[in-house]
């Protein structure tokens, strides 16, 4: 039994420090110049990292994302922006919002792929 409780804690210490590594080498991306899209994809991944611990930094990072998402461009852009948008919201369980970003990324392939198709 002991041995099971001292596996469990190192999986457990080891597990967090990954996840803190991880938050600080995407943090550190943040400083340098990126595309909105790659700063995007950062912001939303660092959410996820927090969410289990800094709720309200959570949040205030995907709300940062959502507003360089609708200063873009492209709409295949957005598509995915919006997906990835879904995707966090969906591990919220804030299950109406992550539909209602799902479908406009979906809306938005459809567009694109009506243009493509022209």
């Amino acid at each position: 039994m002991i041995r099971y409780l001292i596996f469990v804690f190192i999986v457990l210490c080891f597990g967090t420090h990954a996840q803190e590594v991880k938050r600080d080498s995407l943090e550190h991306l943040l400083t340098q110049d990126l595309a909105d899209t790659t700063r995007i994809d950062v912001l939303i991944e660092i959410a996820k990292i927090d969410l289990g611990t800094q709720k309200a930094r959570a949040d205030s990072l995907f709300q940062s994302a959502i507003s360089l998402v609708k200063q873009l461009k492209r709409a295949e852009d957005q598509a995915k922006a919006f997906e990835k948008a879904g995707h966090y919201l969906l591990k919220t369980s804030a299950y109406d919002s992550a539909v209602t970003y799902y479908k406009k990324a979906l809306r938005l392939d459809q567009k694109t792929d009506k243009i493509k198709a022209l």
